[in-house]
Parts: C-alpha cells; sequence; structure tokens
C-alpha cells in the first residue's frame, strides 16, 4: 500500500502547474504557502529526499525508503493542519485537504473534503481527480458497490472519451482494476468480470506501449473470475490470450504460468487425459514459441518438475505410510474422509515452513467446526540444527520443535521419503488439499503472499462442496 499510496497521488493529483516549483524538507520550509504550494512540496517530498540521499552518498534501503514514506505523510498532515486553522476553506481549498489527508493516510477524513469539494466543484478536472481517489477509498474499505457508482461518476465526467491521452488511459485502466480486485476478494465473480474486461480491452486497444506485466496481471484475474462463474470457454481463451502475452514478452515465467494453470484448469473440470497431451505437446511448442534458450530451459525444467504433480490431481489421496511416531496420535485419511484435509510436508530446518505455521494454526481455527483439519508431514533428516543426530535425539527435538510453535494439529514423522515420493514433493513446504471425497485437488510448493491467499481460496471452495 506504501507504493501504491505515492503511485496514486502521481497518477491522480498533479494537474496544477507545479512543474516549475521548488520543494524543500522540512527544516527549510517557508511559512505562508498557498493551498497549492503546500500541495506541491508534499508531492516533491520524495523526490527531493532521494537526491538528498544520493548527495549524502547513502543506499535507498528498506528503512531509508519508510523514512521517507513517512515524512511525506507527516509534512501532509502538517500541512493539512495549517490550512485547517485558517478560516473557513475554499473550495479549492477542501479538494487540496482532501489530497493531504489522503496522502497522509486518513482515508475518513480525505473523504469527507473530497465529498464537500465536489457539492461546489467547478474545476472539471479536479473534480475527476477527487472522483477517482473516492474510488480507491471505498475499494480499499471493500465497499465495492460505493467504489463502483463513484467509477460510474467518473466516468461520465470524462473530460475527453474519445482519444484519450497515456495519462487518462492508465488512469481508467487502475480504477477499473482497482473495483474488479475488490469485487473479487467479496467473491462477486459476476462485478469482476465487466470492470476486469474495461480494464483489459482498453490495453488491448492502445495506442500507447502497453505493460506486458499489468496486462499479464489483467489475464489472470479475468482467468479466476471466469473459472470460479463457470465460463469455460472464456476462461480457456484467456489461458491462450496469457500465453500469447508470455510469447510476445519472452517470458519464461509467464509462459509456464499460462501453461501450468490451463493443466491444473483441464485437469479440475474433468479433463484429465487431454491436460496431460496439453502438457506433453507444451514440452514442444515451447521451442517454437520463445526465442532465448533459457527461457525455454527454464519452462521445459519447471514443467518436468510439476509432472508428478499432474497426474495424482484430482485422484485419490495417498494415505500417510511408513510413520514412526504420530504426535499426538495417529489419524488416518481414510477415517477423515468428509473432511477437507490440508497436508503440509515440513522440515524443522525449513524457515519457509516456520513462516507458514501463523497461516496454518488461524485456517484450522476458522475453520474446524466446518470440517476442515491439517495434518503436518516431516520425516527424519539425520541432524539436528545443522548437527548429525541419531533418531531418539531427532525426534525428541521435533516434539520440542511441535510444542514451541504450538502446532495444534496431528503431526507425523516418517522413517523415509516415501509420502514425499508419493505427493512428488520436491521443495518445502509443499502443501495438499484433499477435497471430502478423498481426492487431491491442490498440490503446491513453497509460500508467498499470494499462495497464501490460493490456499484460502481453495478451502472455502472444498468447504461448500457436497
Amino acid at each position: 500500500m506504501r507504493v501504491l499510496l505515492i503511485f496514486l497521488i502521481f497518477v491522480f493529483s498533479i494537474q496544477a502547474q507545479i512543474e516549475g516549483s521548488k520543494s524543500v524538507l522540512l527544516s527549510d520550509r517557508e511559512p505562508q504557502k498557498t493551498a497549492e504550494e503546500m500541495f506541491a512540496e508534499v508531492l516533491n517530498y520524495p523526490k527531493v529526499a532521494l537526491e538528498n540521499l544520493e548527495k549524502s552518498g547513502k543506499l535507498l534501503n528498506e528503512k531509508a525508503y519508510s523514512d521517507i514514506v513517512e515524512g511525506q505523510k507527516q509534512l501532509a498532515l502538517e500541512y493539512a493542519q495549517k490550512i485547517l486553522a485558517q478560516e473557513k476553506p475554499s473550495a479549492a481549498n477542501l479538494y487540496y485537504l482532501g489530497i493531504l489527508f489522503s496522502i497522509a493516510g486518513d482515508d475518513e477524513k480525505a473523504e469527507t473534503f473530497f465529498k464537500e469539494f465536489l457539492q461546489t466543484a467547478e474545476d472539471k478536472q479536479k473534480k475527476q481527480d477527487a472522483l477517482a481517489n473516492l474510488v480507491i477509498i471505498f475499494a480499499k474499505r471493500k465497499d465495492c458497490v460505493k467504489s463502483d457508482r463513484f467509477l460510474t461518476e467518473y466516468l461520465s465526467g470524462e473530460l475527453n472519451s474519445e482519444g484519450l491521452d497515456e495519462k487518462s488511459l492508465q488512469t481508467k485502466v487502475f480504477l477499473h482494476s482497482f473495483v474488479a480486485s475488490c469485487y473479487f476478494d467479496k467473491k462477486s465473480y459476476e462485478q469482476v468480470i465487466p470492470h476486469g474486461e474495461a480494464a483489459y480491452n482498453l490495453l488491448r486497444e492502445s495506442r500507447f506501449s502497453v505493460s506486458l506485466s499489468r496486462l499479464a496481471e489483467l489475464e489472470s484475474l479475468l482467468f479466476e473470475a471466469y473459472r470460479f462463474n463457470g465460463n469455460r470457454a472464456k476462461a480457456e481463451q484467456i489461458l491462450e490470450n496469457l500465453r500469447k502475452t508470455a510469447i510476445s514478452s519472452g517470458s519464461g515465467d509467464l509462459y509456464y504460468k499460462a501453461v501450468d494453470e490451463k493443466i491444473k484448469y483441464l485437469i479440475e473440470i474433468g479433463e484429465k487425459q487431454k491436460a496431460l497431451d496439453f502438457y506433453s505437446n507444451a514440452l514442444i511448442q515451447v521451442e517454437n514459441d520463445l526465442k532465448e534458450k533459457s527461457a525455454k530451459n527454464y519452462v521445459i525444467s519447471r514443467l518436468k518438475r510439476r509432472q508428478k504433480h499432474y497426474e495424482i490431481l484430482g485422484e485419490k489421496a495417498f494415505e500417510i505410510q511408513n510413520v514412526d511416531r504420530w504426535f499426538p496420535s495417529k489419524v488416518g485419511l481414510s477415517e477423515m474422509k468428509g473432511k477437507v484435509i490440508l497436508i503440509d510436508f515440513w522440515a524443522t530446518w525449513c524457515g519457509p515452513c516456520i513462516s507458514m505455521f501463523p497461516k496454518l494454526k488461524s485456517l484450522r481455527e476458522l475453520y474446524k467446526d466446518k470440517g476442515f483439519e491439517i495434518i503436518g508431514v516431516t520425516r527424519y533428516y539425520g541432524e539436528v540444527e545443522g548437527v548429525s543426530a541419531d533418531r531418539k535425539s531427532e525426534l525428541e527435538f521435533i516434539e520440542k520443535f511441535k510444542e514451541k510453535f504450538r502446532l495444534d494439529y496431528p503431526v507425523a514423522v516418517a522413517f523415509d521419503v516415501i509420502n514425499h515420493h508419493n505427493y512428488g514433493v520436491q521443495g518445502l513446504p509443499t502443501t495438499v488439499i484433499i477435497d471430502r471425497q478423498g481426492r487431491i485437488r491442490y498440490l503446491e510448493a513453497g509460500v508467498n503472499e499470494n499462495q497464501l491467499k490460493r490456499i484460502q481460496e481453495w478451502i472455502e471452495r472444498l468447504l461448500d462442496e457436497r
């Protein structure tokens, strides 16, 4: 959101003639500035701070970046309070108050002043900027309906609806994308589609250079919306468009994503053989589709590592085998039929595994009464904290490790790699989700914010299936 905040300021707020205005840091501020001058200084704060950082020979690290963002917010708040200390603000000052409070992170006050400004607004461009900010404020609150209404008002007031300049086009794309994402998070997939398509078509038909990463993001969003909405033809078409975008950009990562998603989607809709045939063909097709050898090799390597996953997705789950010890007691998948089960493959030495524990515990707490359970699976690695250890010592360490991280679900410690082999585990953590009928429906390695979001979506979806 911090990056987004600065981005919004630049996209929506600078229509005034500020290019020639001189901006300085807090120590050099002068009194008696107009609201417009205060706004110009706040807007230019990051640029000046970065220049000063460069002059001092310091690097832009995470702390320096955070300090710049916080400094801009503090300056915005200080100037907003100065404007409020004056007599009744003019209409123009109401606009600047909205912008300044938005930069300061106070969306409630920003909303208040933007709405007051709109009641008497004469400057059409500033009116559009205020409406755009209100679209974002309500989308951030997940009030998608109000956000959508302000977007409709914004679109009806376009100054030049035909032949949009590049900035206006990018603004429309951004606003439609923001509203589409809001509806997606609310699982209102029917409402995602018109906004996602509007943004997508604007980019595809643009006469300006297009960000292929933004295009790919919209294609991914639309695929998910079509998928959840049950529109198979559209879902497959958008994945093909994603593959073409990957070809245009030469991106091996994007190409892999398009192929991987299509294989999983075909399995999901009951077209397993078609999915496996598509997998085999993709290994050949990539040679013609991508020019760079490194990109081709990347795709082929990633797909081959996934072959086992594709083969077992949609199939009956494997029982956990060759277990030396269960903590606290043994459980069997066959005994848990009728529940949605997440199997977490982890190890005590795996940092990303440990980072995932809090999310897993919160998911179990959230859904356990709806028929959701977790099983942790690890094995003997012959070491404890990097030092060789026998099984007895390692088992004692695992037990204490489980207690330390308060893992309140069953954990199996296996003698060997049989369970890892059965589920195609090649990296940790690996997450497997099994539906109420005992079939493998989700299988992914690694952990990041998007994956955790997808895991939760799959859990909710499978819990809803009967």
